[in-house]
């Protein structure tokens, strides 16, 4: 409680106890000295001042509760108050009384307590405030327990809005901040792995705002963190009276972390500067972090590294055919597009799209003098070529973060009726991936041109696809399919060369499509 609370909280008590009005004085050895409050003791007592005075002084020298006789019904009281500044302050006011014993036994009880009353109002406060203390310990220790268990290798595909919701955000609470913003200097990206300048926190503040702010301070040195206080820097989305800045790393991308304009506890008021505690909590963030842009950046390249080689094992596969060049680029497309039609989510159309680029990828293991082969293949070629499913699964299933794309690499050959390979299994047991590429990559075998054979105009290819629903294909998939091709009429198509003229809207290259597959 302040001075002010302290006292007012007394005077209020010693009322209500008393049944009378009570006015707060500073004792002085003066009668005649001037305090705020001179005109209402004077109003009070009249021509009985000098009487309270000597009451007030001998309260004061005895440091107890004093009474005197004003006149024969009223009696006058001193009572010393507890305070927080070490002045002599008094309650002082008129009983209307005769019986001075009585009155005596009154006041000394209704002083000892308001002086109570303010111990456990005290109590109270402290426990209140302990209790915020270890709400705002919990809240750091949530957030911290938060942010250590994203900093698993296998979560650093976390997208920046993943990021402000697990970081920025919390932090902001925790450490009562206005705004909290990562900012990245030198360099744009679309790439949604990598780090971007955002800014989480009242509406007024932006990237931007704190992209000026970092231009007009001395920032800190690469790893360091500074905090600023009593500051006046004037930006678009407002004053920045007080900040913490701290410096990620020294890459040719610099990246800062900021939070600023500390709250007060109980109100929105903005406090000078952030504590030696909030500080530490966004050094801990900002080696967060730090940490996950490094991980980050050694994931992404070992992907890359990964996925390349697969993509050139593909394309070796296409190379020993020129006659099926782009056909797994074309299937993925159309894979794609007919998720779509289903209204899969994002991501499962992505990952269709990723596994239609490796759907043959076990042709690598199939001889030439069967892959190449003009004619009609003998039954011996026949079961060599339908295990290529098989090896497409023993090569991906290795590789843990592809693992999403074993069920069609493995089943893209069964078909609706059980006759398929290699398992033989039919109808909804056939993984929905599976039967969505069966479609594409049968689509893009009869309407793609071979060395024995020209590719099929579409109205044969669809007689056939509508024929074969039910059998070999899901019926649903077929004519969701051929629906969609009925209502591009509008486009002049090239049967010739039929997926690529259609599809448009699937990503073009494979590292954006695994750009947006955050749970890959």
């Amino acid at each position: 409680m302040s001075q002010r609370e302290t006292i007012s909280l007394q005077i209020s008590e010693l009322s209500q106890l008393l049944g009378c009005n009570c006015l707060s004085r500073i004792f002085s050895d003066s009668p005649s000295s001037s305090f705020p409050d001179s005109q209402d003791f004077t109003k009070l007592f009249g021509s009985k001042c000098s009487l309270m005075h000597t009451c007030l002084e001998s309260a004061w020298r005895l440091q107890s509760e004093r009474i005197i006789r004003l006149d024969s019904n009223q009696i006058g009281f001193a009572i010393p108050l507890d305070s927080n500044d070490f002045l002599p302050w008094f309650a002082v006011g008129i009983l209307h009384s005769s019986d001075l014993s009585t009155s005596e036994k009154l006041v000394a009880a209704a002083g000892s307590a308001a002086r109570m009353r303010v111990d456990l109002q005290r109590q109270q406060d402290a426990m209140e405030g302990a209790s915020r203390h270890m709400s705002q310990i919990m809240r750091e220790q949530a957030w911290l327990r938060d942010l250590a268990s994203h900093t698993r290798l296998e979560q650093s595909r976390l997208g920046i809005e993943n990021i402000g919701q697990t970081v920025f955000e919390p932090l902001r609470r925790v450490i009562r901040a206005e705004a909290v913003s990562l900012i990245v200097e030198s360099g744009i990206t679309k790439d949604h792995r990598q780090l971007q300048s955002q800014c989480y926190g009242i509406a007024q503040w932006s990237a931007s705002d704190m992209s000026d702010f970092m231009r007009q301070i001395d920032r800190p040195e690469p790893n360091c963190v500074n905090s600023y206080s009593d500051l006046a820097v004037s930006l678009k989305g407002g004053l920045v009276r007080s900040a913490i800045v701290a410096s990620l790393d020294a890459t040719e991308n610099p990246k800062y972390l900021i939070a600023i304009n500390h709250l007060e506890e109980e109100s929105d008021t903005i406090k000078q500067s952030f504590g030696a505690h909030q500080v530490g909590l966004v050094h801990e963030a900002a080696l967060y972090l730090a940490s996950h842009t490094s991980n980050l950046r050694s994931l992404v390249e070992s992907e890359q590294l990964v996925i390349g080689t697969l993509q050139a094992m593909s394309q070796a596969i296409e190379a020993r055919d020129p006659y099926t060049r782009g056909h797994s680029d074309r299937v993925a497309k159309m894979a794609f597009e007919i998720a779509g039609l289903m209204n899969l989510s994002n991501v499962e159309k992505q990952e269709i799209l990723l596994t239609g680029v490796l759907h043959d990828i076990g042709k690598i293991g199939v001889p030439d003098a069967v892959l190449q082969k003009p004619g009609k293949l003998t039954e011996e070629e026949r079961l060599i070529i339908e295990k290529h499913p098989e090896i497409g699964h023993g090569i991906l299933e290795k590789l843990a973060k592809l693992r999403f794309t074993l069920p069609g690499v493995l089943h893209h050959h069964e078909r609706w009726d059980g006759k398929g390979y290699p398992h033989g299994i039919a109808g909804t047991q056939i993984p929905l991936m599976a039967r969505i590429l069966a479609v594409a990559d049968s689509f893009d075998a009869m309407t793609s041109s071979r060395p024995y054979r020209v590719g099929m105009r579409l109205d044969k290819t669809r007689a056939i696809m509508l024929e074969g629903a039910g059998a070999q294909w899901d019926p649903e998939i077929i004519h969701l399919f051929w629906n969609w091709i009925d209502r591009q009429q509008r486009i002049e198509i090239d049967e010739a060369n039929f997926p690529s003229t259609l599809i448009e809207d699937a990503p073009s290259d494979i590292f954006e499509v695994l750009a947006c597959i955050q749970t890959f």
